[in-house]
């Protein structure tokens, strides 16, 4: 969900009404719009919803948003995302007909004589993701065998299997007599190794770096240009005899990997913490945040700050409270008690507005089949009431103020529901997780503000969804998770 739409009821920001201090906004929250410098994001590893903003400096205009910025995304002060689909095993169907792979794992060379001395390299099941941030395998030296080269590294995927890792362009590898090479005449790096060596190859999309280990003793970073290509662990080797086996995080590192991403985060952090502060911000950062407590409708804490500010709110706090219970009964999906209040406190409004109603009664037939399913209620005449709702949305559904490819969609999704027998189907998880009931809050929260003539999306908000954008871009970009956007991006 984005940022605007958490999954609880309960505020962001975590303050104390009771205890309220400046200190704690500027602290946990820190917003510049003086100058285009750089722009440092706390996101939670879930979703937006907890995000915060640490230092942000940016251009706006009319109050709309251009960003040009210097961006570094940190999940709670760790910015090494966790990531499926990574390569977890070598793949058979993806070597030299002069290796041979087994227990996914092992692959050893199986040449002839005559062929002793001819190059053979393995890839990885799966390119490594960029949005990895990090990434590293290990490799064991099981048996030497014949005197000969030997590589670790990455490949491309074009990169030939008749060539050791790092003796094409744009792949890199270190060889067993301790140097590393990339495509051009190998280079001295590090120290040999031999049977019963550990030797390990890392990768950092942020610095556009690889490193190598051997033991759990780290070697110095080599700068390698990863942004534009699928990148695959490999290994390779040329004598019979030899036998290698890759370990993948299939079981512990001998290099202290942890260890080694605490030190980044480290750094990280203090150059988070040391970015200096314009003058004269604080006053802005609590206009935004003064804002969007009002939209949320977290009146306690917008009158605690309201009054630490003396600034007056800008919604009156009736109208604040009459959005709050219509909020509240959304995200705990008490959908019918949510719609009686905005039929009294907003009279007209979802007869003005029947996408709205339908988006109601839609989330309202979800949470009545979900309710009765959890209950083992699918009764005849609960089936005679569900189908008599579906009618009548299905109805809405064909309304020209309601029909649209959306809305059809929605309808289609919560109609399936019904057939749906399996707790852990991918639907049912998708209807009934509390994301839908926060997006829909969102919705109805926008529409309630604009009927009081308020603006229904927060200067916060607004800053959040460009960020989320950034972020989105970084990644077709393949920039990891950290990225110069000032050359790149004019939103």
């Amino acid at each position: 969900g984005g940022f605007g739409s958490p999954s609880t009821s309960s505020s962001i920001l975590p303050f104390s009404t009771s205890s309220l201090k400046l200190s704690e906004f500027r602290c946990d929250l820190r917003l510049v719009l003086d100058e285009p410098r750089c722009l440092i994001v706390q996101k939670s590893a879930a979703c937006w919803d907890n995000a915060l903003i640490r230092v942000a400096e940016l251009v706006y205009t009319n109050i709309s948003v251009r960003v040009r910025v210097k961006l570094h995304v940190i999940m709670d002060m760790n910015f090494f995302e966790e990531v499926t689909n990574l390569p977890d095993r070598l793949n058979p169907t993806d070597t030299s007909l002069l290796l041979e792979i087994s227990l996914k794992y092992r692959v050893r060379y199986i040449g002839s004589p005559s062929t002793n001395g001819d190059e053979a390299t393995v890839r990885a099941n799966k390119p490594i993701p960029v949005n990895c941030s990090l990434f590293y395998f290990e490799v064991t030296i099981q048996e030497r065998g014949d005197a000969g080269d030997m590589s670790i590294g990455l490949v491309k995927k074009t990169s030939s299997l008749c060539k050791l890792p790092g003796m094409e362009s744009g792949t890199i590898g270190y060889l067993d007599n301790g140097r590393s090479v990339k495509g051009q005449s190998p280079e001295p790096y590090a120290q040999p190794y031999k049977v019963n060596d550990v030797v390990g190859c890392g990768i950092n999309f942020p610095k556009q770096a690889v490193f190598f280990t051997k033991n759990g003793q780290q070697f110095g970073d080599i700068s390698f240009a990863a942004r534009n290509a699928d990148l695959y662990p490999a290994v390779g080797m040329c004598t019979r005899g030899r036998e290698l086996e890759v370990n993948f995080g299939n079981k512990p590192f001998t290099f202290n990997l942890e260890h080694y991403k605490a030190e980044l985060c480290a750094v990280m952090r203090d150059e988070v913490l040391q970015t200096p502060l314009p003058t004269g911000s604080p006053a802005r950062v609590n206009e935004i945040i003064l804002e969007y407590l009002q939209y949320m409708g977290y009146l306690d804490t917008a009158k605690s700050l309201s009054l630490a500010l003396q600034t007056p709110l800008s919604s009156r706090e009736d109208d604040i409270l009459k959005r709050q219970v219509v909020r509240r009964y959304i995200l705990c999906g008490d959908i019918d008690s949510a719609i009686k209040s905005i039929e009294e406190g907003f009279p007209g409004i979802l007869e003005r507005n029947s996408d709205l109603q339908f988006k109601l009664r839609c989330q309202e037939f979800v949470e009545f089949i979900s309710a009765a399913q959890a209950q083992g209620d699918l009764s005849d005449d609960v089936l005679k009431n569900v189908l008599s709702i579906g009618q009548e949305l299905y109805r809405m559904s064909q309304q020209p103020g309601t029909c649209s490819p959306e809305n059809d969609h929605l309808f289609q999704n919560a109609a399936a529901l019904l057939a749906i027998t399996d707790k852990d189907h991918d639907l049912y998880h998708k209807l009934t997780k509390p994301s839908c009931r926060a997006n829909l809050a969102r919705i109805v929260n926008a529409q309630l503000l604009t009927e009081q003539s308020q603006e229904p999306n927060p200067m916060l908000e607004q800053i959040f969804e460009a960020i989320k954008n950034l972020q989105s871009q970084m990644s077709r970009l393949q920039r990891g998770m950290t990225v110069n956007i000032e050359s790149l991006l004019d939103l």
